[in-house]
């Protein structure tokens, strides 16, 4: 017959039962719903489709623990909401100079304020997290993020101690820690004048994109002793941010 109405089909023995035979093909006509009440499919090897949405609630899953999902050579996945829990490589990296010298006073820290980002020619950024207001950067992403700085100095009284520090809060400066201190000294005599440099560089797991913060700050042992170099035509003492992965 070519027709056949029913409400119900059941197996005649045991729990197995079988439509068709290999090579038979069963179409589902336009308009028509196949409901499943049970949460287990077993489907063809491959299954083609524009959309898949959660049965319930907003969340999807794919596999289970300890299936690999592989993306084959030549696929791409496109993401335009956020993204979490995936290598990728690094996803932020901002550089930035001082653009002018700054006098180093002695007896206590002189905060460093003369930021602005790097536009060298050759010189790249990926993303824009790091912000930076009066000395005071905000690391605006969550994650592992690389800290490194350079300063160049001047010695402008003769044989003085130059020091800086590279100082954090993890809770807009209710609490600061130096974490670092970079240190170097100079000899100036008789006309003489000599510049030098130190880097340092320290890691920060970044927990907060608002009260982690970092500032630099510097030390010289005796009064307009040495002063930090800068220029907005060229990059003399800098800074840079590099995300290197999540938190």
């Amino acid at each position: 017959m070519s027709e056949v109405k029913v409400n119900k089909i059941s197996p005649r023995s045991g729990t197995a039962f079988t439509l068709g035979d290999s090579g038979d093909t069963f179409t589902v006509p336009s308009g028509a719903g196949l409901t499943l009440t049970d949460s287990t499919l077993l489907l063809p090897t491959t299954i083609q489709t524009d959309k898949l949405d959660p049965k319930s609630g907003t969340a999807l899953e794919i596999g289970s623990s300890g299936d690999t999902i592989t993306i084959p050579s030549g696929a791409t996945i496109t993401n335009s909401g956020t993204a979490t829990g995936f290598g990728g490589g690094i996803t932020g990296a901002q550089g930035f100079r001082t653009t002018g010298n700054t006098i180093v006073t002695t007896g206590s820290n002189t905060l460093i304020t003369n930021w602005e980002a790097t536009d060298e020619p050759t010189q790249g950024s990926i993303g824009s997290s790091v912000s930076h207001s009066s000395g005071t950067f905000t690391i605006g992403a969550t994650g592992i993020w690389l800290i490194q700085c350079m300063f160049s100095f001047n010695m402008t009284t003769t044989n003085r101690y130059f020091g800086a520090s590279l100082q954090w809060t993890p809770d807009a400066w209710s609490s600061t820690e130096d974490v670092t201190n970079i240190s170097g000294s100079a000899y100036r005599d008789s006309g003489l004048y000599y510049q030098m440099s130190s880097v340092t560089s320290e890691l920060f797991d970044v927990q907060d994109t608002t009260n982690y913060q970092v500032r630099f700050q510097g030390s010289c042992e005796q009064t307009n002793g040495a002063e930090v170099v800068g220029s907005s035509a060229s990059t003399q003492s800098w800074c840079s941010f590099i995300r290197l992965g999540d938190t």
